[in-house]
């Protein structure tokens, strides 16, 4: 995770939303006996200066933030949000809201408060659940920064990793 977040720090840097962060877009290489991440297929990035918002509609249903959904503008923190259902995934081996179909699904990362599965999150420490209500908070003014992310204690054991993307 903190390679994924190092690459959107880079692309926000760089001015670019990514808005299609999912494990299909994420490679994994080996290098020096380590995995390096790369994120992959940016057909649907798109370069925005930092404080300007956008309205697209664009992104995989089950990673879209709430804003992109609702069409209110949204910044960056939108790949921040898929970020947290990455990790919410990768702890629980499942996505933090389900379907029956599209448009419940929609409603449901629109509207619906986060829950985590006493079965699936029984072994997982209060921190990481706390993470990950910071990054898939509703609303985007109020979820965390990519430098907050970066920098929780949590992750200082893998700065030491050399990261590209």
């Amino acid at each position: 995770m903190i390679q994924i977040a190092n690459g959107i720090k880079y692309l926000n840097q760089l001015g670019i939303v990514y808005r299609d962060l999912k494990p299909s877009n994420i490679m994994i290489t080996k290098q020096n006996n380590f995995g390096i991440i790369k994120i992959a297929d940016f057909g649907i990035s798109k370069i925005i200066s930092p404080t300007e918002r956008t309205k697209d509609g664009v992104g995989t249903l089950a990673y879209i933030s709430p804003e992109i959904l609702k069409r209110t503008p949204y910044n960056q923190k939108v790949d921040i949000w898929a970020m947290g259902v990455i990790l919410y995934q990768i702890l629980s081996d499942t996505l933090p809201f389900t379907r029956e179909n599209d448009n419940d699904l929609a409603k449901k990362i629109a509207f619906e408060e986060l829950k985590f599965d006493k079965n699936d999150w029984e072994n997982r420490t209060q921190s990481v659940q706390d993470l990950i209500k910071c990054c898939l908070n509703k609303s985007q003014e109020r979820r965390i920064s990519i430098d907050d992310f970066i920098n929780l204690p949590w992750f200082k054991k893998n700065k030491i990793i050399k990261l590209s993307i």
